[in-house]
């Protein structure tokens, strides 16, 4: 029997220790609200930071440029199963300028939060459908209506992915890009 990692809020995982490269992020959740995914590549170090709107992925720019990061399209109800969306990376052709990747989950809807939302999780699979970790947000969720899921971090040569499970308030997409763009984000 494999073993699955269940990651806590600030734990990582070495994702590349058995040499694999490519991984899907399937997020989960219950709600009749729309939940929207988006991933940022972010460039620098401490604070790390979004450069370039071609490095932001999310529903009107579903694939990186460089072809490391896309997402699987959009559940509009939650009611997909257990997973409703993925984001899948390919450490390999990350540019070697990016050194994260930051996984949100997003409602824009007015007067809907994570509050009402029920059963969220993140599993972190492998390029061979192995799960690797599971990441149980459901005591992580608030008032607000963004979710920062976890980061992929550059670490050297390898790649490891930090649970994170921080919840902020948004009015939209661009809130996000620009809290990336000014303040960036510590992994």
């Amino acid at each position: 029997m494999d073993l699955v990692l269940d990651l806590n809020k600030g734990m990582s995982l070495d994702l590349t220790k058995a040499g694999d490269t490519k991984f899907t992020f399937g997020l989960g959740w219950e709600t009749d609200a729309d939940l929207d995914v988006s991933a940022f590549m972010l460039q620098g170090t401490s604070p790390m930071k979004l450069q370039a709107m071609e490095h932001a992925i999310y529903f009107n720019n579903m694939n990186s440029a460089c072809g490391s990061v896309r997402l699987s399209g959009d559940s509009r109800d939650g009611k997909n199963g257990d997973i409703d969306e993925e984001v899948y990376v390919d450490v390999t052709k990350i540019p070697d300028g990016v050194n994260a990747v930051a996984i949100y989950v997003n409602i824009f809807r007015p007067a809907i939060t994570f509050s009402k939302v029920q059963k969220a999780k993140a599993v972190v699979s492998n390029q061979d459908g192995k799960v690797l970790a599971r990441f149980d947000m459901s005591s992580q969720l608030t008032d607000e209506n963004s979710l920062l899921v976890g980061v992929i971090k550059r670490n050297g040569r390898a790649w490891d992915f930090i649970a994170k499970g921080e919840g902020y308030l948004i009015t939209d997409l661009n809130s996000i890009v620009a809290a990336l763009n000014k303040e960036g984000l510590e992994a």
